[in-house]
């Protein structure tokens, strides 16, 4: 098991770091649930990590889900033809 920062999970994930505490946070329009919890080493101190295999298991649910949606593919439209006004 690997430590990493909320700093490497955010580049992991691509987004940034504030991206992060969004996802973390309940009372956020943008909370996920399934996004890992941080982790103390000790109880006094503020820094907290992530576990790496939690993350990529993370993405692998994301990428999962992406690919069990039907992408919603429009038909399209017949082309018209190219009508000028005036005399032909």
């Amino acid at each position: 098991m690997r430590l990493i920062k909320r700093k490497a999970a955010a580049a992991k994930c691509g987004v940034c770091i504030d991206t992060t505490y969004e996802w973390g946070n309940p009372k956020s329009p943008y909370y996920d649930p399934d996004f890992p919890k941080p982790i103390a080493l000790s109880a006094t101190s503020r820094a907290r990590f992530l576990i790496d295999e939690e993350i990529d298991e993370f993405i692998a649910q994301k990428a999962a889900r992406r690919e069990s949606i039907k992408p919603n593919r429009r038909v399209p439209r017949p082309r018209r033809e190219n009508r000028q006004g005036g005399a032909a």
